[in-house]
């Protein structure tokens, strides 16, 4: 039996599952990244980049977030968190992106580099954006996850029914 807890995520699941491999292939060549993510239904790339967004910062933080590669998808999980009743978190997300100078790279190779140049100046680069992450209010959690629920539920229906 699956716990009321663990329901919370199951659509989003389902939804990121079924376009992984297509999320892969936009990460494979940096330079079509843009083009390949255009192609995907209508809102899938925002709602799957809020998901894999929030389990790598709950995970290791916004440091492991733009290290590994769903950090390609940084300006998708700020829309989606838009559309998602998550005005907060994504301006949190916002100041976390913004210790980029020009932007966060999709390109892996040279974010994680970024990344590390950026935590040898301050280990605690992101520490502050996690904090906030962490700690915003219980309330304004339970509606964005219910809104995105929704829209990932909505989101499968219409893509493969």
């Amino acid at each position: 039996m699956v716990e009321e807890h663990e329901l919370c995520h199951l659509y989003q699941v389902d939804l990121f599952d079924r376009y992984a491999e297509m999320i892969w292939d936009a990460f494979t060549q940096p330079s079509s990244y843009q083009e390949k993510i255009e192609n995907f239904p209508q809102n899938v790339a925002e709602i799957c980049a809020v998901y894999m967004l929030t389990a790598e910062v709950m995970n290791g933080g916004f440091s492991q977030y733009f290290h590994n590669s769903y950090g390609a998808m940084f300006n998708e999980a700020i829309v989606g968190f838009e559309m998602t009743e998550g005005t907060e978190f994504a301006n949190i997300v916002r100041s976390a992106g913004s210790k980029f100078v020009d932007g966060v790279p999709i390109d892996r190779r040279l974010r994680m580099a970024m990344v590390d140049e950026l935590e040898s100046i301050d280990e605690d680069t992101w520490a502050d954006d996690g904090d906030a992450f962490y700690s915003v209010n219980e309330e304004v959690w339970e509606r964005h996850e219910t809104k995105i629920e929704e829209m990932a539920k909505r989101l499968l229906m219409e893509t493969f029914h």
